[in-house]
């Protein structure tokens, strides 16, 4: 099934107090270790940031918010609304860590759904998800109301959860779901990958 792609990286980096799409790991910026993992699983590639100008170097196309200080949900309605495809993959910038037979697995797990979220014993994982564009008929009203967390939209659509049982068959630690908000979480990861 055709899918697309899209990098969310919009967000502040208020914690890290830098851009953290371009934080290295291995002399590798995160976003570029993302695209590695899901330019071969995807026929189109977004990257939703307000600052295009900074992702030049990947020459790929970047998609500002359409309503901007709307946070990561108005991240996702931005890249549903200019997705090609029914269904759109949205994964965080700073997720140096993700698998991409994983992924494939829930390309093929989200038929005859509208949200496939991966959850774990901390929580929901949305932005290393599968969309269906018709979210775009719920989420407009989430963002009018300020209902920003996207944990919101689950009970108003079709959607299916991916249980630990599954992903771990993957990688028993769950570590694809690591994703970096600290310089000192940033440092940790390179001392444990060298």
């Amino acid at each position: 099934m055709r899918m697309t792609a899209v990098v969310i990286a919009g967000g502040k980096s208020r914690r890290m107090q830098t851009d953290k799409a371009f934080v290295t790991i291995g002399g590798i910026p995160l976003i570029e270790r993302v695209l590695q993992v899901i330019t071969p699983l995807f026929s189109e590639i977004l990257i939703n940031s307000n600052t295009p100008d900074a992702y030049a170097a990947w020459n790929i196309p970047v998609v500002p918010d359409i309503l901007p200080h709307k946070g990561a949900l108005g991240g996702i309605y931005t890249a549903l609304t200019h997705s090609t495809s029914e269904y759109t993959f949205c994964v965080a910038c700073d997720m140096p860590l993700l698998n991409a037979e994983f992924i494939r697995f829930m390309q093929n797990y989200v038929q005859g759904y509208d949200a496939l979220i991966p959850r774990t014993p901390d929580g929901f994982h949305p932005l290393h998800a599968i969309y269906a564009k018709r979210c775009c008929q719920v989420i407009p009203e989430l963002l009018a109301h300020d209902r920003l967390k996207i944990s919101n939209l689950f009970d108003l659509v079709h959607t299916r959860y991916v249980m630990p049982s599954y992903m771990r068959q993957f990688d028993p630690e769950l570590e694809f779901f690591t994703n970096l908000n600290t310089l000192e979480e940033v440092e940790n990861l390179r001392k444990r990958l060298r």
